[in-house]
């Protein structure tokens, strides 16, 4: 039983350690300054509009998908509850301190973003390799994916993530 522990521990800590270097790459894409990806779109448009931080509205509407997961009685994991509830926070931690400010210069916006991808997913990496299961945002997909089964997944996916996108840009 101890070492079933130990191994979730060190699972639960391999995901943690993961979603902060997502975290990071995250980051460094909006300190880009040159677009940004479709949640981060919406988070970023709330953001504005009412007030919060990036990473608050980003762990709401984690938590708030999450929720639509469970509705939806999509299976998670301790992996997703970590994605919806640490993501959000460690990228308000990481501006906290400003190490890299928003770039005006285009071949810098270029290499952050480069950097920040490689960065993403090198933490895709660990968060994934732990298997604690999908993100909120992922199993959203697959909830859908499999309410519309006749639908290529991949479709399910873009169809979501153009919506997000719409929405954060009519918000923005």
């Amino acid at each position: 039983m101890q070492n079933k522990s130990l191994q979730m521990i060190k699972a639960i800590l391999k995901s943690a350690f993961g979603l902060f270097l997502y975290s990071c790459g995250v980051y460094l894409t909006v300190q880009a300054n040159i677009g940004i990806a479709p949640w981060e779109c919406l988070s970023m448009a709330i953001s504005g509009k009412v007030g919060l931080s990036f990473g608050f509205v980003h762990t709401v509407s984690g938590i708030i998908i999450l929720g639509i997961d469970l509705l939806l009685k999509e299976k998670i994991g301790f992996g997703t509850i970590l994605d919806a509830l640490l993501v959000g926070n460690y990228v308000d931690w990481i501006s906290y301190f400003r190490p890299i400010p928003v770039s005006r210069n285009l071949c810098l916006s270029i290499i952050l973003v480069i950097v920040g991808l490689f960065v993403m997913g090198f933490g895709q990496y660990f968060y994934m390799s732990a298997g604690q299961s999908c993100g909120p945002r992922d199993s959203l997909t697959i909830a859908l994916g499999k309410r519309f089964p006749n639908h290529p997944v991949g479709l399910v996916q873009s169809v979501i993530v153009g919506v997000v996108l719409l929405i954060g840009w009519v918000l923005d």
